[in-house]
């Protein structure tokens, strides 16, 4: 499972929206780990969507600098 950081770092490299299985790939990691990963990032403001959209890490956080 990939850790926050490389989610997060993973996502703000992306122009649109990614999917869970995307993501997830990308990372080497499971959809099921990657997917309750960015449910908890979710409820914390740090990204938004779902897994039938796609991902995007939130504009707050993009411009923190990670």
């Amino acid at each position: 499972m990939a850790n926050i950081t490389e989610l997060l770092e993973a996502l703000n490299t992306k122009e649109a929206a990614v999917s869970t299985t995307d993501l997830a790939t990308d990372l080497k990691a499971s959809k099921e780990g990657t997917l309750k990963q960015l449910t908890r990032e979710k409820d914390k403001g740090h990204v938004e969507g779902n897994s039938q959209e796609g991902w995007l890490i939130t504009d707050l956080r993009a411009n923190s600098g990670l």
